[in-house]
């Protein structure tokens, strides 16, 4: 299956690779990157690794219901998960960012995949208010409207049956250990073990505070990402019209996280410039500078979270070979009815 995946990746990021350089005129492309002021492009650095920082704040509080886990704890994890997205296919580094974490602090690998599936929605239902924003002042491609909606939906029956599950807890396990029954009981006990701990990962969508909290972080972290594309932008100084930079960076921020759904290659190469010259064409933006803002802003990006994140991998003295193939992490079992790992 994640041969398959990894297959279908580097198709579609084929295609959008072949899409680009049709539309695009290699000449203007490169005239357009040496003219370029690079010194704009440095603050991208800062507000890529500052954006990481408030997320680890933000996971902080997802995970909190559960167990107070330090900032110095978190930070390494997290990088070491976004890392993983960008060397490898298929999303895999959220299964890193779970197993690591089980590692540092024996929880469940199930626990932390829910807490980022929080952290997920929380980002999915901020770009999509975003997108409908700026969707009030400027006509959106019809990609990008689709593109609106199919998330829109996903995300709001994601957050729906996140809010079912939690308001029935007991039920839900209980309907989870009817349907197993026809397994062998070990199997059985070992799948609603990892559906509790689950469940218990969900458990910041209880507290209408904590929701509150986290709505707030998210709203930060995705202005701090906005500038950064805004400066790339600024270092290229593109004509814009129908708009400002500032909705110009807005559209493309969306747009090109929207777009990274879509299974492609590692470090999602090809989709992210792909939907960054589409939101950039909307203000009337040359494909070529748009290709040119798209590569340069990726790289700023993709450099910094990978280096940083292989860092950490070494300081933790953590075998990446490992993160990416052991499917058992140890882990510490959560205890549903408290919330709180058990024998720790």
């Amino acid at each position: 299956m994640l041969r398959r995946s990894r297959y279908l990746g580097f198709l579609i990021t084929g295609a959008f690779v072949v899409l680009l350089l049709w539309k695009t005129d290699v000449h203007e492309l490169t005239t357009a990157l040496a003219s370029a002021n690079y010194l704009w492009v440095t603050t991208v650095v800062i507000c890529t690794v500052l954006s990481y920082v408030l997320r680890t704040l933000r996971w902080g509080r997802i995970v909190r219901p559960t167990r107070s886990l330090p900032f110095r704890t978190l930070l390494p994890v997290l990088f070491i998960g976004f890392m993983a997205n960008n060397l490898l296919p298929a999303r895999i580094g959220e299964l890193v960012r779970a197993y690591a974490l089980g590692q540092k602090t024996g929880l469940s690998k199930s626990f932390g995949l829910a807490t980022i599936l929080v952290e997920r929605l929380c980002d999915g239902v901020t770009l999509v208010i975003v997108l409908a924003a700026v969707a009030l002042f400027v006509p959106l491609p019809p990609v990008g409207r689709e593109a609106g909606y199919v998330a829109g939906a996903l995300f709001l029956a994601a957050l729906v049956a996140s809010f079912a599950v939690l308001a029935r807890e007991e039920r839900a396990l209980h309907l989870l250990s009817r349907c197993l029954r026809p397994l062998p009981s070990r199997l059985a006990t070992m799948i609603g073990d990892k559906a509790a701990a689950f469940i218990v990962g969900l458990r910041a969508l209880h507290s209408g505070w904590n929701l509150l909290l986290i709505a707030a972080w998210s709203a930060i972290i995705w202005s701090v990402e906005t500038t950064s594309y805004f400066m790339v932008m600024k270092s290229f100084h593109p004509t814009i019209t129908g708009g400002s930079t500032v909705a110009a960076a807005l559209l493309m921020m969306v747009m090109v996280n929207l777009g990274t759904l879509i299974p492609s290659a590692p470090g999602y190469v090809g989709v992210f410039q792909f939907f960054g010259v589409m939101a950039l064409g909307v203000f009337g933006v040359p494909a070529s500078v748009a290709l040119a803002i798209s590569i340069v802003s990726h790289a700023a990006q993709w450099v910094t979270v990978t280096g940083i994140g292989l860092a950490f991998v070494a300081r933790e003295s953590m075998s990446l070979g490992r993160l990416t193939m052991d499917p058992s992490a140890s882990s510490v079992p959560v205890d549903a009815t408290s919330g709180r790992s058990t024998g720790v």
